[in-house]
């Protein structure tokens, strides 16, 4: 008869049975003594009784799924709060990164005014000269400044106010011409 009135309970309120907070309710022993016990014998005192755990486990749900999300939106607020510091406060090793390579740049340019020296005035060769004659203006300044002034492409690139990449490329093209106008005059 117990067993009748068990399965005929569990068949009518399986879809509320099956919720997750009704699963993990019913997986304490204590709790699941109590269902039992206010389906057999449906007295006001073991209804209370069941309403009550589920009231008091209802609640510490609740209270766990609060602060979880109170612990992470807390982490992500505090989380903003260090980078927007960061932003508007600028540590003291940043500046000094920032100001070792503030003047390099303007001493690129400074450097480049005084040496006023070509590449034609380092040559002696005579072939060379004459096929440094073929090349264009920009890439006879850009020479210069690789070879006369020991410059890199990224500080021509910035003498120039071009990007790396084109003067990476004018580069490798005087070169190539230079080397195919001397390999000719052999």
């Amino acid at each position: 008869m117990s067993e009748n009135v068990l399965s005929s309970f569990y068949e009518k309120y399986k879809q509320q049975l099956n919720e997750p907070v009704m699963q993990y309710f019913l997986k304490d022993a204590e709790n699941y003594y109590l269902l039992e016990r206010a389906i057999l014998k449906p007295t006001a005192e073991n209804k209370g009784l069941l309403d009550d755990a589920f009231k008091v486990y209802f609640k510490n749900i609740k209270i766990v799924n609060y602060i979880s999300k109170l612990v992470y939106f807390y982490s992500v607020d505090f989380d903003k709060k260090i980078s927007r510091y960061n932003k508007r406060n600028c540590l003291y090793e940043d500046f000094l990164v920032i100001a070792e390579t503030v003047p390099r740049v303007d001493e690129t340019y400074i450097n480049y005014d005084k040496k006023q020296e070509y590449i034609k005035d380092c040559v002696t060769n005579k072939s060379l000269f004459s096929a440094l004659n073929t090349l264009t203006d920009r890439q006879l300044k850009i020479l210069d400044l690789i070879y006369v002034h020991k410059y890199s492409n990224k500080e021509v690139a910035n003498i120039l106010q071009e990007s790396e990449q084109i003067v990476s490329y004018h580069h490798r093209k005087a070169i190539k011409k230079l080397k195919n106008i001397l390999s000719s005059h052999k």
